[in-house]
């Protein structure tokens, strides 16, 4: 039963897809039933971020495309479309996270445009770096390092989930 279930509720999602698509792109309402029927199908809200930055509505894009993200940490094309919003929005140091991100995660998708993010990025990584290899930094990590172990041994801390990152 549970079987047939799920085989419904895809080809319903596939019915919502194909009629969208149909239409010239993927309405919002279409997009809404996707994700009412599914959810944590990461793909649906994937598809109504899409919707809403079409229509316009750029805050709903960002929450939409932030679900997608939520649902599956490592889907590239989320973090494009994000990026792509936050760019719009002119929100720049946002976009150019979600932006790198993207590349990193699938460099495929990676256009022309943005190599001055990935410029910078490489920049600040070489800064990171340099800056990092000096001995009284390495020195101050350590010292960093011993005070974090401290309080863990005496209960002070609990180790870092990474779920809190």
């Amino acid at each position: 039963m549970v079987k047939r279930i799920e085989l419904e509720r895809d080809r319903f999602l596939a019915h919502l897809t194909s009629k969208s698509l149909a239409a010239g792109g993927e309405s919002v309402e279409c997009c809404l039933k996707a994700v009412e029927v599914n959810p944590e199908n990461e793909g649906a809200h994937y598809r109504l971020a899409v919707a809403y930055a079409r229509a316009g509505d750029l805050e709903a894009a960002l929450e939409s495309s932030a679900q997608a993200i939520r649902i599956q940490p490592d889907f590239a094309e989320a973090y494009l479309l994000r990026g792509l919003v936050y760019e719009q929005k002119g929100e720049l140091e946002l976009a150019h996270e979600d932006i790198a991100t993207a590349v990193l995660l699938k460099p495929e998708l990676y256009d022309e445009r943005f190599e001055p993010i990935m410029e910078s990025i490489r920049e600040e990584e070489a800064e990171w770096d340099e800056l990092t290899s000096r001995p009284e930094a390495k020195a101050l990590f350590e010292k960093w390092e011993a005070e974090a172990m401290e309080e863990y041994r005496a209960g002070k801390t609990k180790p870092l989930d990474p779920e809190d990152l």
